[in-house]
């Protein structure tokens, strides 16, 4: 994880390489939906920081909690907590304005 931070700092402008991967339970036979829902969920997670993201990933994808999570970042609980609240209030907002887009190919 240090790498990963130390790589962050060395770039300016640091784009991960992570790939959101949808749970394919057999609950919503409409391919397209869930491939834009997943595209529109990549793209709002891109624009998060490296702390941002990484907190995300380690409390909603690992389900560890904030402390587990500020553990394995190496900062105190609080920071965690602040990231985690402000990652998910910068995701729901990059979501809400691309649901207010107009689709693409109509217009």
């Amino acid at each position: 994880m240090r790498a990963c931070y130390a790589e962050a700092r060395s770039e300016r402008r640091h784009r991960g390489n992570l790939t959101l991967l949808a749970r394919d339970d057999g609950s919503d036979p409409d391919l397209s939906a869930r491939l834009s829902n997943r595209d529109q969920l990549d793209r709002a997670f891109r624009l998060l920081s490296v702390e941002h993201r990484t907190v995300v990933v380690l409390v909603h994808y690992l389900d560890l909690t904030p402390a587990e999570a500020a553990e394995r970042m190496g900062t105190p609980p609080g920071t965690a907590r602040s990231r985690l609240h402000y990652a998910l209030i910068q995701l729901r907002s990059a979501l809400e304005a691309d649901s207010r887009l107009p689709a693409r190919g109509t217009a």
